[in-house]
């Protein structure tokens, strides 16, 4: 059955940090780093998720419209730089996980002139999802059902102390090992252990008021048995328990160690002891060996094998992958389950009512997010997102910014830059078209006309905005192969689009 995450919300964050700060495979070999080491599931029976909405006893931190704390205000409710920054090292964890599955390191695309465009689009991202919770808040405020602080502090040290047990570790052991840096496979960059919880409590916060806001929004759902169990045989293999195995093991890198090992095991060594002392897989070592159920799929298919074909109880030989060799336990195993309706019938009824909320949820923010009024103070979003409405508002944005003044964003003139040369090549496709007509009337001729004026205009006026931004960064390849790509083109030749 489904495992809702909303319990987990502090394992997230803890992995969120790890991609933020940089940490790799290579700091060593750990349970999460490994590939047939799994992540071990969490329990299939949380704690509830529904949060109590509660009558207000404290309103969140705002901050004064107009402040210099303020990103942008959406229906009068301020989103805060605090809350916008960390809402930005949200999405670009997101882009993290996803380049890096391409063996690349999304940072070093935030660098030079594309990346200045990319760290622009990001932050309009993060914008956007910072006025969904806005637009959450507003209406908890709107119906006096905001969550209390003692309600998030309570839910916080529920999952705190959820994290704790995950990672086999008390409060005091894991703040000594975040905050001296020694924690195996967990490396805190910039990141305090006051800011690590402090970033815990505010996701908490916020998964309960969109939790609460959902439940107000949903109403009354009262599905039927035959709603409930049409719902069941649509997502059948949700409730289906597959087939799984509970196992330790000792992982070593030298066959010699690992032979000694298993003579020692043989002549009654203990096995957690033992991995405690010489397992190169830290973070199962720390819990004796402990690898948690893990279903077929999850290991590299040598250990695998291994695991789902010994006995409950029994030890395998020398295992060899490609992260050494391996000693394996089994502890438990667990056949594939396929349960009848009346056997999780209740798990069926909460997921049925948690895709009902969704699903009105998201009836109510395609409504409330158009009529929306955000205003967006922080002038550079401003502007890129009045491009992403109307290229040619986005244009007067952005040179008025330029004009006023007020930014010292050394990319100021490549991005507007670049809004010239997209309208060139929109006008230059347009011609285009026309052309491609077997007669032409007056009328297009003249729109062809007009058109290789506005696509003259445009490149001229890319062309010194590029030359400008070049001026004030000295070098800059991307720039520079712009120009170079617009100089030698004339109006009716294919080479005068350059790639965006």
């Amino acid at each position: 059955m489904r495992v809702r995450p909303f319990t987990w919300l502090l394992i997230g964050i803890a992995s969120l940090l790890l991609v933020l700060t940089g940490c790799s495979q290579e700091s060593g070999p750990t349970t999460d780093a490994v590939s047939d080491q799994p992540t071990q599931e969490a329990p299939s029976t949380l704690p509830a998720s529904a949060p109590v909405i509660e009558p207000v006893e404290t309103l969140p931190a705002s901050v004064e419209e107009g402040s210099p704390d303020v990103v942008a205000t959406v229906n009068g409710v301020p989103i805060s730089v605090a809350q916008f920054e960390r809402t930005r090292q949200q999405v670009l964890s997101r882009y993290q996980q996803i380049y890096s599955q391409f063996g690349q390191d999304v940072r070093t695309m935030l660098g030079g002139a594309q990346g200045r465009l990319f760290d622009l689009r990001m932050s309009d991202e993060a914008l956007e999802q910072a006025t969904v919770r806005a637009l959450v808040l507003g209406e908890l405020i709107k119906q006096n059902a905001t969550i209390s602080e003692d309600r998030v502090a309570n839910e916080f040290r529920n999952q705190y102390d959820e994290f704790l047990d995950f990672y086999g570790m008390d409060e005091a052991s894991f703040k000594a090992g975040y905050e001296s840096g020694t924690l195996e496979g967990l490396q805190t960059g910039d990141f305090t252990y006051d800011q690590f919880v402090e970033y815990a409590k505010q996701s908490v916060r916020e998964e309960l008021e969109t939790q609460a806001i959902k439940t107000l929004i949903a109403g009354t759902i009262a599905p039927s048995t035959e709603d409930l169990v049409a719902y069941f045989e649509a997502h059948r293999s949700d409730y289906d328990i597959a087939e799984q195995v509970r196992a330790s093991h000792i992982l070593v890198a030298d066959q010699e160690v690992a032979q000694q090992l298993l003579d020692e095991l043989d002549a009654g060594g203990d096995f957690a002891a033992l991995a405690q002392e010489y397992s190169i897989d830290t973070g199962s070592a720390a819990r004796g060996g402990d690898l948690g159920w893990f279903k077929r799929g999850r290991m590299v298919a040598p250990f695998e094998q291994v695991a789902f074909s010994t006995p409950v109880g029994e030890r395998s030989g020398l295992v060899s992958t490609d992260y050494g060799y391996h000693i394996i336990w089994v502890t438990d195993y667990q056949p594939e389950v396929k349960p009848p309706f009346e056997e999780v019938a209740e798990s069926v009824a909460a997921d049925y009512a948690e895709d009902v909320k969704t699903q009105r949820f998201t009836e109510w923010y395609a409504l409330a997010r158009p009529s929306a009024e955000v205003v967006i103070a922080e002038p550079m979003l401003h502007a890129f997102r009045s491009q992403q409405d109307d290229l040619e508002l986005g244009l007067q944005a952005f040179v008025a910014i330029r004009n006023s003044g007020t930014t010292d964003d050394p990319y100021l003139n490549y991005i507007i830059g670049s809004i010239y040369e997209t309208m060139m090549d929109n006008a230059l496709s347009k011609k285009r078209g026309l052309e491609a007509s077997a007669t032409l009337t007056p009328s297009q001729q003249t729109q062809i006309v007009s058109l290789e004026s506005e696509i003259e205009s445009y490149k001229s006026q890319a062309l010194a905005s590029y030359e400008a931004a070049l001026a004030i960064l000295g070098s800059e390849p991307e720039i520079k192969t712009r120009i170079e790509n617009l100089r030698p083109t004339s109006i009716g030749e294919d080479a005068a689009a350059p790639p965006q």
